[in-house]
């Protein structure tokens, strides 16, 4: 006998892609939930290094962009965003081509909602 469980899709992110994010550009080949807000990496392939969304839902059930993660440092075609993973608190962003052994960012969150991620560490 098998337990089957019937998974539902609670929210959907269609229609939020950023201003200025190009199809090339690997939006969304990459996602972590943080809690009550979705990062999305976006490692952009040959056209820079790469950049992490983070969306929240507002009061009504939509979607909005509520912060992104740069690397201080990373140069075209890294894969900055290739690779994420977090809680609420902190969230580790991969970019596997950085320095051509690839490198990791440690993020850590605001203290408040209007604050920026500060860059903890370069693994």
């Amino acid at each position: 006998m098998t337990n089957r469980q019937v998974w539902s899709l609670a929210l959907g992110l269609l229609g939020v892609t950023p201003a200025g994010v190009a199809s090339q550009e690997n939006f969304g080949s990459s996602a972590a939930v943080l809690g009550n807000q979705v990062a999305v990496g976006q490692p952009a392939n040959f056209y820079g290094p790469g950049a992490v969304y983070l969306f929240g839902v507002d009061d009504d059930g939509s979607w909005q962009e509520v912060g992104r993660l740069f690397s201080p440092d990373s140069a075209m075609a890294d894969g900055f965003g290739r690779s994420i993973s977090g809680t609420p608190e902190r969230v580790l962003v991969g970019a596997p081509r950085d320095g051509g052994a690839g490198t990791a960012y440690l993020f850590q969150a605001p203290a408040s909602p209007a604050g920026d991620w500060t860059l903890l560490a370069r693994l």
